[in-house]
């Protein structure tokens, strides 16, 4: 499947509209400055800028991922195999397949290539969404820290947030 990605204009309004109501118009203006700068002039809309964005705003990055992408586009990994072989079981969930990871997480095996080994330097944010949900983590603990100051997930374990 290929993902199509956001672009930034979509954003742009999505965002906009998410202030609609909780500034008053000098600030949304101002806002509205600092994001069209953020943009710039891509076309689409890389996972820093989302982040910085969302950052910015004040807005959930959760909420913002769940709602601006679709969910048959991602699903989470099988982490923990289970087989008779238990070397296996327990080997396997250190050595992960990226066809499989590029599948789980929507991402085109090419791009998720590119992304790994460096070549790509920027993620989309449907591509750190993807990612997220193939290891069962919420959008927000891997924007955070590829993009802020937060620490390196554990995969298989939920924040205390997303375990209710």
């Amino acid at each position: 499947m290929i993902k199509s990605y956001l672009e930034s204009i979509l954003f742009r309004d999505f965002v906009l509209k998410e202030i609609k109501y909780t500034h008053n118009n000098s600030e949304k203006r101002r806002l509205e400055k600092e994001i069209d700068k953020l943009l710039g002039s891509r076309g689409l809309v890389l996972g820093k800028t989302f982040y910085k964005v969302i950052k910015l705003l004040n807005l959930d990055i959760d909420n913002v991922c769940f709602n601006l992408f679709p969910k048959e586009s991602s699903s989470p990994l099988n982490l923990f195999p289970e087989s008779n072989n238990k070397i296996n079981n327990f080997i396997s969930t250190y050595i992960g397949d990226l066809k499989l990871l590029s599948e789980a997480s929507g991402i085109e095996y090419n791009r998720l290539t590119k992304l790994f080994n460096g070549e790509y330097k920027n993620a989309y944010p449907e591509d750190v969404n993807g990612i997220a949900i193939a290891f069962n983590l919420l959008p927000s603990q891997l924007f955070e820290y590829f993009y802020g100051d937060g620490e390196r997930p554990i995969i298989g374990l939920l924040s205390k947030s997303a375990e209710g």
